[in-house]
């Protein structure tokens, strides 16, 4: 039985990693003999010596670690930005002194972070992808850029997948009486929250009665907050802070579409995986994961722009055509199987054996 040593998160930090990273890793258990370890912030207000320190002592533990468990795999769960690559490459060069194999699996990257920055940064970089014996991408496009960018890379890099929980796939999907139109996110700008905002009204002009479901908290959570209130249309809004991942479930099963104009580099999204699973038609932007596996007109419609005009239009075409969200909402539930654990699992499993093998 393969032994994997596995990255986890505190279970305390936001976002969509916290969330879903537990269940590949209980999924794994059950085919591979798997050990976890801690390279990461273990709150969202680390500060920098907090994090300086924290990591060396991270280290100190993945040392005897991986002398005590001696694994075949060691799994690291990061980004591709500057910040985590500065992070990962000490990572790299312990692995590599202990003669062991590392694996990252990317949940995001940066286009920043494959230009030519600054000497030290491209060292650190180059360092680390040259001594990783494979990479994990969300997404068609981002295997393509890192070859296109690393040609050392070519075989190395695997396009793999998160785990939808359960309890979406068997989410039992509604819609309200009234439009509905739902958000789920961080709030920060860039994940288009103050985007689809600005739609509001242009769709009220010509459906008053729809309603717009924001949920989410983060660094402009305040700033969003406050334009909500002091707004005229503010009976059109329902806002709510952070919720825990199963308890947005009800607000997928009532929404007509999902809306997320986001252009932040993007992963794989897991509220758009989450509303495929409920059969929530979609409208987004062309992130890499989307690009990968959706199809406009049947699984979503792309925003080219993210300008307010474009987003209520769509909106509003979405509003008034019944039969064209039920194709959509049968189509996404029908893409969503990709996504499930059996298949996720043997996935990986297949990875980490041909990388054992090389």
């Amino acid at each position: 039985m393969l032994k994997i040593l596995f990255s986890i998160l505190d279970e305390n930090l936001k976002g969509g990693l916290p969330t879903h990273l537990p269940l590949l890793k209980d999924e794994l258990k059950r085919f591979v003999e798997l050990d976890t370890f801690n390279y990461s912030r273990k709150n969202d207000n680390e500060n920098i010596i907090e994090k300086i320190t924290g990591r060396l002592i991270d280290l100190i533990t993945i040392y005897y670690k991986i002398n005590k468990f001696d694994p075949d795999i060691i799994h690291h769960n990061t980004a591709f930005d500057k910040k985590s690559i500065i992070r990962d490459a000490p990572l790299a060069f312990l692995v590599k002194r202990e003669k062991a194999k590392l694996f990252i699996k990317i949940h995001g990257s940066f286009e920043e972070t494959f230009n030519n920055l600054n000497f030290i940064f491209n060292q650190m970089r180059d360092y680390l992808l040259k001594n990783v014996v494979g990479i994990g991408v969300l997404s068609i496009e981002e295997k393509i850029e890192f070859e296109k960018k690393w040609s050392f890379l070519k075989g190395k890099v695997f396009v793999v997948k998160n785990i939808i929980r359960d309890e979406f796939f068997r989410a039992s999907r509604k819609e309200s009486i009234n439009p509905t139109i739902l958000f789920i996110s961080r709030l920060i700008k860039k994940k288009g929250p103050f985007d689809l905002l600005e739609a509001i009204p242009l769709v009220l002009e010509k459906y008053s009665d729809t309603q717009f479901v924001f949920i989410g908290s983060g660094d402009d959570a305040a700033e969003f907050q406050s334009k909500v209130f002091s707004c005229e249309y503010k009976s059109n809004i329902v806002y709510s802070s952070h919720l825990a991942n199963l308890d947005t479930i009800h607000f997928y099963e009532k929404a007509w579409m999902f809306v997320f104009p986001t252009y932040f580099p993007e992963g794989m999204p897991m509220v758009i995986a989450q509303s495929m699973a409920i059969g929530v038609p979609i409208i987004t932007t062309k992130t890499r994961f989307s690009l990968s596996y959706m199809e406009e007109g049947t699984n979503c419609f792309y925003l080219n722009n993210c300008d307010a005009q474009e987003i209520a239009n769509k909106i509003l075409f979405l509003i008034y055509n019944d039969s064209l969200r039920k194709i959509m909402s049968n189509a996404n539930k029908e893409l969503s199987k990709l996504f499930k654990k059996e298949k996720v699992i043997k996935e990986f499993i297949l990875i980490y054996n041909k990388l054992f093998f090389t």
